[in-house]
Formats: C-alpha cells, sequence, structure tokens
C-alpha cells in the first residue's frame, strides 16, 4: 500500500512539472517576412523586376546563402551600353509589400558580389531615391563571401496604406552579385539608453575621443545595421 500511494505521489509530481514546464516555457513565434519570395526559392521570376537595364537577373543554384536559390545580378557586359542595373519590388508590378504607417520593421538581406558594387535602398513612391533620405547602402566584394546586412526602418505617419508604394532596389554597378533572404519583418524596439548607440546621428556630437587615436569619424562604407558606423 505504501509502493502505490508513493508511485502515486511521484506520478502527480511528474504530471505537475510536466504541467509547470509547458507553462514556463515561452512562446516563440517568427514574425512574418512581408518580402514575397524573398528567399527566392519560387519558380520563376513573377515577383522581381527589372530596375535599370541588367545585362542579366535570374535565379541562381550555383550559388546561395540559404535553401536552393538565390538571385543573380549582372552588369558587367563589355558589350552592353548600360554599366548597372538589378532588381526591385515595385508596387505597380503587383509586387507589393504590406507595411504600416508609423509600425517599425526590421529590414535584412544576404548579398555576395563577386565583381563590382551593390547598391540598396528603399523608396516610397520613387525607385531613384530613398525614403529616408539616406545613400544607397554601398557593398563592395568581399572575398566570395556571403555577408548579411540589416536595418531598422520606421513607416511614415502619414503613408498611403491604400496605395502601399514601399519600394525595394537592388542594383549592380559593373559587376556582379548575388542576394538572397531578403527579409521585412515587424519589430518592436526596447529603450536604448545609450545615444546614438546606433551611430546614425550624422556628426559626433555625442561622442568623446580617448587617448589619442589618429583618426575617429562616422563611415557608410562599412555597417553592420543602419547607415554609419564608427570608424
Amino acid at each position: 500500500t505504501c509502493y502505490k500511494a508513493n508511485q502515486r505521489y511521484l506520478k502527480t509530481i511528474v504530471f505537475f512539472l510536466a504541467v509547470l514546464g509547458v507553462l514556463l516555457v515561452p512562446s516563440q513565434t517568427e514574425a512574418a517576412n512581408l518580402v514575397t519570395d524573398g528567399n527566392m526559392e519560387q519558380f520563376g521570376m513573377n515577383e522581381w523586376r527589372n530596375y535599370g537595364t541588367p545585362d542579366l537577373f535570374e535565379k541562381n543554384q550555383a550559388v546561395v546563402y540559404e535553401g536552393t536559390q538565390s538571385m543573380h545580378i549582372v552588369t558587367n557586359d563589355p558589350n552592353s551600353l548600360s554599366d548597372r542595373g538589378g532588381i526591385q519590388k515595385v508596387y505597380t508590378h503587383g509586387t507589393a509589400i504590406n507595411v504600416d504607417a508609423g509600425k517599425t520593421y526590421r529590414f535584412s538581406y544576404a548579398y555576395n558580389v563577386s565583381i563590382g558594387r551593390l547598391y540598396v535602398f528603399m523608396g516610397i513612391g520613387s525607385s531613384n531615391v530613398d525614403f529616408e533620405g539616406l545613400a544607397p547602402m554601398q557593398h563592395g566584394t568581399a572575398r566570395g563571401n556571403w555577408q548579411v546586412h540589416s536595418r531598422i526602418i520606421t513607416i511614415p505617419h502619414d503613408f498611403d496604406e491604400a496605395k502601399n508604394d514601399l519600394r525595394l532596389m537592388f542594383t549592380v554597378r559593373n559587376g556582379e552579385a548575388y542576394v538572397d533572404n531578403i527579409v521585412i519583418e515587424e519589430i518592436t524596439l526596447s529603450a536604448n539608453h545609450v545615444v546614438d548607440g546606433d551611430m546614425e546621428l550624422p556628426d559626433l556630437s555625442q561622442w568623446r575621443r580617448y587617448g589619442q587615436p589618429d583618426l575617429f569619424q562616422k563611415r557608410a562604407d562599412h555597417t553592420h545595421e543602419g547607415g554609419l558606423s564608427m570608424y
């Protein structure tokens, strides 16, 4: 009788711990990627349009970051009249990105530049200028290695959600590049108590030199996230 009682007691403890474990494990859900075919896994090019006049833009299976395909862009054909071009997502071509006015998102992508430079920017109602007034992100060659870049954006409060004309542009100049895993996902920002910790202010007013560095300045050509870093 004592053994059976102890057995029931142990079963009760095991059941209680199991339920407690379920209650204590936080639910983890990935934010939806708002870029249709951002992973380049769809068959064909229906979700993408040319930007400018690239010599070639196609799905590629030889050089990929993740999955089985990436986007391959070429603009270094010596017989071509153009030295730049690429791909874009444009509302008018039926490839809308459904974002909401006033909300914050993380825009990220993987890239591999073989030759030349890759330029990346986001527009609203225009494919020629960044909606936040930033210069296009520039990415040079990285010895054939994949790199990942991300940027935090907040959609303006006067954004026309009915028209939904947010645009993405990836263009290559005098070269060849691969792009993969293009993601726009909604995020909630936590407070950063380090003023200009993201290095996005245009000046050095929030920083002081330590010791005698030969140089310290903001730069746009080597960043992990956003448009500027400290060099």
